[in-house]
């Protein structure tokens, strides 16, 4: 245990360093300002469903209702193969914006739908969102503002879960807070690229010159890192982060254990396949910590007790930086209640990180909205 400790220490200091930094260069930046001048840029906002029956309704709705010209912008529907009433469901908006298609019999899964969407999209500026997301009314106004500013390759702007009733509810809520942080100031400074497929833009022309998502097509996820990672391969100045509250979706947590675990699964089969290098690094970081702090107290009850006081530092200075990471997060986004779960998601975090990863390599099939993919 004692040849583990100097490592483990400095892994904690590190990350903690890392965290507190992130939070404060958080702070400093700005949020996107929308300008006076009318916008110029014909968005085509494209959704892939599949079983969203209970979502697609209230999604839509949302983005009908932007404040943003109503002659500039449309909303292309997917549907990936639902064998629910979504398609139905789809069919009570009587809107010219709206084009809704189906998904041909040898396309199957998001990225497909997307290709399918984005094939007839009119628009110069592609704007992604998730079936089950709602969005404020200036989410399109906050893009476009970033979009036509400064010519952006990428646009990601912030998801977070609404806030539930049950512990792991709250755990996913405070897990997306702190994720946002993170995915504003990395992308800010270029450490890193993350973002999120319910809230991502791009030009339609680098779609098409990249060939879309050609490379990453043979994985279940990643329409939205993978894709990230080979834009920022050739255009690394041209990612940007929308900061606004104005431009943040909204969506549902996962209601059950199994099926957050095999929604975080299906997104951590994707890392195997990062070509960013300072992700890599930043991920093992937070891995070896909470595998530590997680595995350690079985170690200790074989050796001696003084070894504890060392570990209550470790466990004491990681739970800290955390905390002044998501209270950070909270704040912005304004979910300050859910300080009081902090301590309980603290165990369904370690729990989370220390398993998923290393699972994700050998479970390559999962269930996803009634199919197997891997």
């Amino acid at each position: 245990m004692e040849l583990f400790l100097a490592p483990a220490i400095l892994a904690v200091v590190l990350y903690a360093v890392f965290m507190g930094y992130t939070s404060w260069r958080w702070k400093k930046m700005p949020d996107t300002t929308i300008p006076e001048s009318p916008p110029e840029t014909f968005v085509s906002v494209v959704i892939p469903a599949r079983n969203e029956a209970g979502n697609i309704v209230a999604c839509v709705g949302s983005i009908l209702q932007q404040e943003y010209p109503a002659d500039l912008f449309e909303v292309i529907i997917v549907d990936d193969h639902s064998d629910d009433a979504t398609w139905e469901q789809i069919g009570q908006f009587a809107d010219d914006r709206i084009k809704a298609i189906r998904a041909d019999n040898q396309s199957f899964g998001k990225k497909k739908a997307l290709e399918a969407g984005i094939g007839i999209a009119k628009g110069a500026l592609i704007v992604t969102t998730d079936a089950d997301c709602t969005a404020p009314p200036k989410w399109l106004a906050t893009i476009v503002a970033v979009y036509e500013s400064r010519q952006s390759a990428i646009i990601a702007s912030p998801v977070i879960f609404q806030p539930g009733q049950r512990a792991i509810e709250h755990f996913q809520c405070l897990d997306f807070v702190g994720t946002m942080v993170l995915t504003g100031v990395g992308i800010r400074h270029r450490w890193f690229y993350l973002g999120n497929g319910a809230n991502l833009a791009f030009p339609k022309s680098i779609f098409e010159a990249l060939n879309g998502y050609s490379d990453i097509d043979h994985i279940a996820s990643g329409d939205d890192l993978l894709f990230i990672h080979k834009v920022a391969h050739h255009y690394p100045s041209r990612i940007h982060f929308n900061k606004s509250l104005a431009a943040t979706v909204s969506t549902q947590p996962q209601q059950s254990l199994r099926s957050l675990f095999w929604q975080r699964i299906r997104w951590a089969g994707k890392s195997g396949a990062y070509t960013d290098r300072p992700l890599q690094l930043i991920l093992l970081m937070v891995f070896s910590v909470n595998a530590f702090v997680l595995l350690a107290p079985l170690a200790l009850l074989f050796t001696p007790s003084h070894l504890w006081l060392p570990y209550a530092g470790i466990l004491g200075l990681k739970v800290l930086a955390d905390l002044v990471l998501l209270e950070t997060g909270m704040r912005y986004f304004q979910q300050t209640p859910l300080r009081r779960f902090f301590l309980i998601a603290q165990l369904y975090h370690l729990v989370y990180v220390a398993a998923i990863g290393p699972l994700s390599l050998v479970l390559k099939k999962y269930p996803w909205k009634g199919r197997k993919v891997q």
